[in-house]
């Protein structure tokens, strides 16, 4: 005749408590496994002017990307587009790529080119309609540019020059060339210049992300 004792009591409850251990803990992994990927957020998307989606993130190669933020009936963006293309013909020897990034909602690829060939504009374009790209570099006005260095980082993000000091006044050349002056300082190894303007030009609707 079998016979339980304190012993079979104490070691059922071990057993018991060890499968519960073991399943919190099987449970805890499967849930950040799991979780990793559920919060995970897709890289912002943009598309070229043939409408082909692509990831402003991959590495094109060169020594550093400049996105030039812009809606294209945007005055003030329109007003840097000879600046802009000066800036491409004098750092494209030195391996920067400039993109020209079109953040209007409703604008079609065609009314993109249509933009891009009147305005001359001599550098490759993008079209951000859903500010992905833009939410995610925090831009908020147009124009506003960032530059990406091979690693990732963006070493700049702000005006092109101080032409606009605020709404409504323009110089009539610029005194300080931001844009300009950061490619050079990173390009010859020197250390970036701090300073900044208060950005001036045409706000971009709310995010619709």
């Amino acid at each position: 005749m079998l016979r339980w004792n304190f012993f079979d009591d104490l070691a059922v409850e071990l057993s018991m408590r060890t499968m519960l251990i073991c399943f919190i803990l099987s449970f805890a992994c499967t849930t950040l496994s799991t979780g990793g990927a559920a919060t995970h957020h897709e890289p912002p998307w943009v598309y070229s002017l043939d409408s082909v989606r692509q990831s402003p993130l991959e590495n094109n190669g060169s020594a550093a990307t400049v996105f030039v933020f812009a809606l294209h009936d945007c005055p003030i963006c329109n007003s840097y587009l000879t600046e802009l293309n000066r800036l491409k013909d004098e750092f494209s020897g030195r391996g920067v790529t400039f993109i020209y990034v079109y953040d209007d909602e409703d604008f079609s690829a065609q009314q993109a080119k249509t933009h891009h060939v009147a305005f001359n504009i001599g550098f490759t374009a993008l079209l951000d309609p859903r500010h992905e790209w833009a939410s995610t570099n925090g831009i908020t006005v147009a124009p506003e540019v960032i530059v990406r260095i091979p690693s990732g980082q963006t070493i700049y993000r702000g005006t092109i020059d101080d032409r606009y000091p605020k709404l409504g006044v323009q110089r009539p050349v610029a005194t300080v060339h931001d844009l300009e002056d950061i490619l050079n300082a990173y390009l010859d190894a020197k250390p970036l210049p701090t300073r900044g303007h208060e950005l001036t030009g045409c706000a971009l609707t709310e995010n619709i992300r």
